[in-house]
């Protein structure tokens, strides 16, 4: 799991290749606050200056936090319009997917068709773990037995 102060340094360290117009517009204390919660952090943060953003190897939340920092001081209303249908769309599918993972309708018929696989498991090994009937004959009864089978 990465790091808040992982995070941070990450996002300082790309908004150094953005155009000056661009930072300008996101407040020094919120600058500043980055900078403090990143000098804790150990990761080394590597860009290609010849690849896009896109193409970098970047964090899931470093993305996040750019996007917010873009949204909430950069963009325009009509950007801030299109992002924000962005947003609700993907956590749309996001909750569709948790609903498909964990419905409960399916959760409870799993659960019951493991019960029912236990069960049958259970009563197999039950039924191998019952006592069996041993005869203790002595040797001669033994001989008299297959005696007896022999002209039967």
């Amino acid at each position: 799991m990465i790091r808040v102060d992982d995070i941070a340094k990450e996002t300082l360290y790309i908004l150094n290749y953005f155009d000056s117009s661009f930072v300008s517009k996101i407040p020094n204390k919120f600058l500043g606050n980055l900078k403090k919660i990143a000098k804790t952090s150990r990761i080394t943060v590597n860009i290609d200056r010849y690849k896009k953003l896109e193409e970098q190897e970047i964090s899931e939340d470093c993305k996040d936090l750019i996007s917010l920092i873009y949204y909430n001081y950069v963009a325009n209303e009509n950007d801030k319009e299109e992002i924000l249908k962005c947003w609700n769309k993907n956590e749309e599918k996001y909750q569709n997917e948790l609903n498909e993972k964990y419905n409960a309708n399916d959760i409870f018929k799993n659960i019951h068709n493991n019960l029912e696989k236990h069960t049958d498991i259970t009563e197999k090994s039950e039924q191998s773990n019952l006592p069996q009937i041993v005869e203790n004959h002595s040797f001669i009864k033994s001989i008299w037995k297959k005696i007896k089978l022999l002209f039967n």
